[in-house]
């Protein structure tokens, strides 16, 4: 018998999901994506869901560039009393647009997100990449893991 690589990581896969040990149920929790208002909150615990995702967007009720302390204070205040557990923080923004000062403040309005999610207690944020209009598939996954990789993971 020949062994690849492939055939060698097919195994080793096999093996470490043989070995993972089995919960006896799984039970997902539904959530919701939705812009955030006390009456949103509610209708999405009386509708029964146990999440939400919550968008992040200028001149929204979670205006990253003016939510702060007491806006993350009352929201989680909300969740809390509702009993839904806050996943996502969602933003949209074009993270690589190809206008310099476009593009400066895109990022800076991420990092804020970025910010605004951890005083909320969001474990993850959500984000379209953007677009850079002529640039081919390649030239703007190399650009977007740049600016990723210099804005916002450190």
């Amino acid at each position: 018998m020949r062994y690849t690589r492939r055939s060698m990581l097919g195994s080793l896969a096999a093996v470490a999901v043989a070995q993972m040990p089995r919960s006896k149920s799984w039970k997902p929790k539904l959530g919701v994506l939705a812009r955030y208002s006390e009456k949103n909150l509610e209708f999405i615990k009386q509708e029964g869901f146990a999440g939400v995702e919550l968008t992040a967007n200028p001149k929204g009720e979670l205006d990253f560039a003016t939510a702060g302390d007491e806006k993350a204070q009352k929201v989680k205040a909300s969740l809390s009393r509702l009993g839904l557990d806050l996943s996502v923080i969602q933003s949209v923004q074009n993270h690589i647009a190809p206008d310099p000062e476009a593009r400066k403040r895109a990022n800076a309005a991420f990092a804020r997100t970025i910010e605004f999610a951890g005083k909320l207690g969001a474990p993850f944020v959500s984000t379209t990449s953007g677009t850079m209009p002529g640039k081919t598939l390649e030239e703007q996954a190399v650009e977007i893991a740049r600016v990723y990789t210099e804005s916002y993971f450190p």
